[in-house]
Order: C-alpha cells, then sequence, then structure tokens
C-alpha cells in the first residue's frame, strides 16, 4: 500500500501517539499492507505498540478489542469481517479502504460512518485534530509531477516522513545530550555515572519559540509543537526510544569510566595501601573487565586492565597470590 494513499497530516501524528486505529478493507491483503504502511509513518522510530496486519474473531484480543467498557486499546489492526463494523464502532480512528487502491483517503467526520456495513464511504474518519498545521511542502510534493509514478510519490513521501521524524526528534536529542555527566567528573575508582533522570516539564521548557523556529520553518511547518510534546512524552514510542537512548548513554559513560580506569596510574595508587585495599581494588578492576566484556570488543582496554592486575598482584603477599591468581586467570 503506497504511503501518499494516506493523509500524512493525521496519520503520521496519530502512530506517531500510539492511538488507536482500525483498518477496514475487502481483503486481508489490502488491510494488512496499509496496516504496515502506517507503521512505517515513524521510520526510523520503532513503533512500539501491537499491530495486527489482518485480526480476525478468532484472535485470543478479540474480547479486549471489542470491548465499550474501557478506553479501545492502542493498537493499529486490520480486519475484513463485516461484524467489526459495529463491533469496533467506538474506536475513534477509522480508515475505510477504497477499491482503487491509487486513491488518497480523504478526512471525513466520525459521523458519516455507516456501521451497519463495509460499504461506507471510503476515508479516514477521526476526532483528532492534528497539532501542526498542513505542511505547504508535503502538499506541493503531492501537487507536483501529475504524470510521476505512484511508486515514486511513494518513495518522496516516504523521504519527507523519514525526514519530519528526524525533525521532531532533534530537540529531545539535543536535551538528552544535556543529561549526560560532564567526563571530568567521572572517577575511575568509583561506580561509572549515569544519565541524569529525563525530566519531561525541563524539557518542554528548552522549547523556546527561536529553538523550534530553528528546526521547523525550513519544513515550512507551523503550530502547537509544545502540545504535540507533551503527547509524545506519554507514549509508548517516546518510552521506547527513550529506553534505547538510556541504554546507550550509561553503555557510552561505563566504557569511558573503563577508559580512564585503563589510564590511572596503579602503580602509584598501590604505594601505602593496606593488603584489604589491594585486594578490593583487584576485585573491582576484575569487575570492570567483566563489564567490558558487554560493552563490545576492546583488545587493548583489557590488557591494560590485565596489567592493572598483574601490578597489584605482584604486591600481595606470596600466600594470598596463589589464593588469589586462579580467580584473575584472565
Amino acid at each position: 500500500k503506497k504511503s501518499s494513499g494516506i493523509n500524512a497530516e493525521y496519520g503520521g501524528e496519530l502512530v506517531l501517539l500510539c492511538e488507536p486505529i482500525v483498518v477496514f478493507g475487502t481483503s486481508p491483503t489490502a488491510t494488512s499492507a496499509l496496516v504496515q504502511a502506517l507503521v512505517s509513518l515513524v521510520a526510523p522510530l520503532r513503533f512500539a505498540n501491537d499491530y495486527r496486519p489482518y485480526f480476525t474473531i478468532h484472535d485470543s484480543e478479540f474480547q479486549e478489542f471489542t470491548s465499550k467498557t474501557h478506553t479501545p486499546s492502542r493498537v493499529i489492526i486490520g480486519v475484513t469481517n463485516p461484524y467489526f463494523n459495529k463491533a469496533l464502532q467506538h474506536w475513534p480512528n477509522v480508515i475505510i479502504l477504497d477499491t482503487d487502491p491509487d486513491k488518497t483517503l480523504r478526512v471525513l467526520n466520525p459521523k458519516e460512518h455507516s456501521s451497519s456495513s463495509l460499504r461506507g464511504k471510503p476515508g479516514f474518519y477521526t476526532r483528532h485534530k492534528p497539532y501542526l498545521t498542513k505542511d505547504k511542502q508535503l502538499k506541493k510534493l503531492l501537487r507536483g509531477d501529475r504524470q510521476r509514478p505512484a511508486e515514486v510519490e511513494d518513495i518522496l513521501v516516504r523521504r519527507y516522513l523519514t525526514d519530519l521524524t528526524h525533525t521532531l526528534m532533534i530537540p529531545l536529542e539535543q536535551y538528552i545530550s544535556s543529561l549526560m555527566p560532564l567526563q571530568r567528573t567521572i572517577n575511575p575508582f568509583r561506580q561509572p555515572p549515569l544519565l541524569q533522570q529525563f525530566q519531561h516539564d525541563a524539557f518542554i521548557g528548552t522549547l523556546t519559540d527561536a529553538a523550534l523556529k530553528i528546526n521547523t520553518e525550513l519544513k515550512g511547518l507551523k503550530g502547537n509543537w509544545k502540545e504535540l510534546y507533551r503527547k509524545f512524552l506519554r507514549s509508548p514510542n517516546f518510552e521506547l526510544w527513550f529506553k534505547n537512548k538510556r541504554l546507550e548513554a550509561n553503555q557510552r559513560l561505563e566504557l569511558l569510566h573503563i577508559q580512564q580506569l585503563c589510564d590511572a596510574d596503579i602503580y602509584s595508587w598501590k604505594l601505602n595501601k593496606h593488603e584489604v585495599e589491594i585486594v578490593d581494588m583487584l576485585l573491582w578492576i576484575r569487575d570492570r573487565y567483566d563489564a567490558l566484556g558487554a560493552l563490545g570488543t576492546h583488545p587493548q582496554l583489557q590488557s591494560h586492565l590485565k596489567n592493572h592486575i598483574d601490578t597489584l598482584l605482584g604486591v600481595v603477599p606470596t600466600d594470598l597470590q596463589s589464593t588469589l591468581k586462579p580467580a584473575f586467570n584472565l
């Protein structure tokens, strides 16, 4: 299913914010293709929520997804069974496919949706009000060459949406960078520091009009960016993205910490140290050696840590050496 057939203004925001969407079609092939296309709208972000390209009454979540006693699950599903037209009538975002796959789906009022059959007017029925205004750049892109093949237009729209997602993430990337502890605060003889806590209000406070203008004006976008970010910060897509960013940041800090330990003057440190302090340091370096193994292949750093261990083993009493050496046979 081509991306240009989806209203990017509405579809992109709904998928970004992990809002529930149901796609009605006459064949599993059609619904599956569009569900996959919707999920791809947030690339290069990975869609964090569940999605079912072809959902049936036999799926285990049937009761959960059709229940009207609670808010619809934040999933994207494709269905063909006419029963779902009534069973999913309470879902806030409904797409009814056209038999012509090349037609762009119009955004329509949910009240226009016929719940009696799949013969309802094809369109994108939603109560969602976009936080961003219509993008002149995208409209110009879609109104460009009328003779342009659908496949080419699809590539252009996907490239545009990927670029838009990158633009959205720029302020978040900048804020994450500000949460990184300074390298000079890293002490090789203490636990490595961690990325500071992400404060939603503090991040929103960084979104000055000037900063937003720099990041968005080139895209021809205007609108309530702060509210869009507030909603995005409460979405599973943000949670997954930040989880991966935090892991990457903490691994980077741990590697910097190990590098500083490798550069430390262990020979001078061991002078006038008690035996118990040296054993504690040996255990600490062994712990850092094991941690390094989870950070990729770093033979030079491993060699430095082994040298530190050999240096410290050389100053403990001989009887203690025979006890410790098997544990430090790296």
